[in-house]
């Protein structure tokens, strides 16, 4: 674990643990009619350094100190989502190719976008990817928080390559369902993330969700 980190949950004020409790209490009402979320702990670690996002790792939901007191229900529980998408991998990987429609390819980034994409600890696997017009596209995050669209070259291995050809995602009918969830749509872990958040905190209805986090 790096320096940086450290659990310092028994070290917040009073009001600040009370305030996490009171706001995952309030989740858990919610949740508790959906069977994935049963007896998944609600964990935290809180992070020294200001950085400016939250994320997850393992099973843990890290917090920028500085954002303890105004982190909201539906960013707790989207970051929640990111967890069970580690426990219930082969699941959640199914349903990003039976129902989104999504791909796993295999995808060597360019030197150029090595450089210049986001490691996402939520996202870590980039090789989700989607077919448009007969051509294979990726969507990315890249560190100045810029989602793109880049087209696959395939190599002779059978693998894919990134070009320089870049998209915005209004470019593409595969994602007209899910504008309302721009922020997720270049990777389907956040995607889902933001699906599932809005499913249970704003009546989004989707009947492949109802079932899906009903089994």
């Amino acid at each position: 674990t790096s320096k940086l980190i450290l659990l310092v949950l028994l070290f917040l004020q009073s009001n600040e643990k009370e305030s996490l409790k009171r706001k995952t209490d309030e989740l858990d009402i919610l949740l508790k009619r959906y069977p994935k979320f049963i007896g998944v702990d609600w964990k935290f670690r809180v992070i020294t350094k200001n950085l400016p996002a939250y994320f997850t790792y393992e099973d843990y939901i890290y917090i920028p100190y500085h954002k303890i007191d105004t982190i909201g229900k539906s960013t707790l529980l989207h970051e929640k989502v990111h967890i069970l998408q580690r426990i219930y991998k082969e699941e959640f990987d199914n349903y990003y190719l039976d129902i989104l429609n999504y791909e796993s390819k295999s995808v060597e980034l360019s030197k150029k976008w090595q450089d210049l994409f986001l490691i996402n600890p939520d996202a870590l696997d980039i090789n989700w990817v989607f077919k448009e017009n007969g051509k294979y596209y990726l969507p990315l995050l890249l560190k100045s928080f810029k989602r793109v669209v880049i087209l696959l070259k395939l190599n002779k291995d059978g693998t894919y390559i990134t070009t320089d050809e870049v998209y915005d995602f209004n470019d593409f009918n595969f994602f007209n369902n899910y504008l309302q969830f721009m922020s997720g749509l270049y990777n389907p872990n956040e995607l889902l993330a933001e699906m599932i958040t809005s499913f249970i905190l704003e009546d989004y209805n989707n009947k492949s969700l109802t079932q899906f986090l009903k089994q």
